[in-house]
């Protein structure tokens, strides 16, 4: 979280619980949330007394460190009533995945009405996701189906870009886009992005580039998740071949 292009969160690295129970109550904002839910689902293998003192005690300390940022005390606020808590921003708050869901809905919406519209809120969307949601928590179970969801919707904003981006023949373009997409996410959630970057290189007289790349696709896949190419993307290598 930044304020006025400082990283909030980094000043207090040590606190790990608090701000994991931040990032847990900002994702599920406007939610009253029991403390019993908050333990079970954010420390599932701690076994807690008293999960209500837990919970309030990490949230006093939550709420101190907020308190500690002028610009923030007007745009985070955490309730407390009926036994749960509430978070909520300020309607002039801005939160990044909020906004990337917005976009790649409006680009949906778009896709086979406005293409160049649409062609706008899929740059603008894409440009926003940045790899891997709250990678920080590699293992935390709260956070799994969030992290899909987001990637999911990556996937399928780059899909849709590079099939608008494939009828007007912009394969240089699709190059760029792939390539950036690349650095993200290498073993991106389909094999389609990658046969859509070899069909671009091939389209821009570089079939050597696209045998290259499956090959070396192919080495990754079986040494990172001990698995091959589909049979999609290796028919297409082969067609390449013969």
């Amino acid at each position: 979280m930044k304020t006025n292009e400082e990283a909030f969160s980094d000043k207090h690295k040590r606190s790990n619980k608090v701000w994991e129970l931040f990032k847990f109550l900002l994702i599920n904002r406007n939610k009253r949330l029991h403390p019993n839910n908050i333990v079970e689902e954010l420390w599932p293998d701690q076994e807690y007394i008293d999960p209500k003192d837990a919970v309030k005690s990490l949230v006093y300390r939550l709420r101190r460190l907020l308190k500690q940022h002028k610009s923030l005390k007007d745009h985070v606020f955490i309730d407390s009533s009926q036994g749960c808590y509430l978070f909520y921003l300020s309607e002039d708050s801005w939160v990044d995945i909020d906004e990337f869901e917005s976009l790649s809905f409006k680009a949906k919406e778009n896709n086979h009405k406005e293409r160049e519209t649409a062609m706008f809120y899929y740059h603008n969307a894409i440009s926003l996701y940045r790899g891997t949601f709250l990678s920080e928590y590699p293992c935390k179970s709260w956070v799994f189906p969030i992290r899909q969801y987001y990637r999911r919707l990556y996937t399928n904003n780059l899909i849709d870009l590079v099939e608008l981006l494939k009828e007007t023949e912009e394969y240089r373009a699709i190059q760029n886009l792939c390539e950036k997409a690349f650095i993200i996410d290498l073993l991106i959630e389909t094999e389609k992005i990658h046969v859509h970057y070899m069909e671009a290189l091939v389209a821009e007289g570089q079939v050597a580039d696209a045998l290259s790349h499956f090959d070396f696709i192919k080495t990754v896949l079986e040494k990172e998740l001990g698995i091959g190419p589909s049979d999609y993307m290796t028919e297409y290598y082969k067609s390449l071949k013969r």
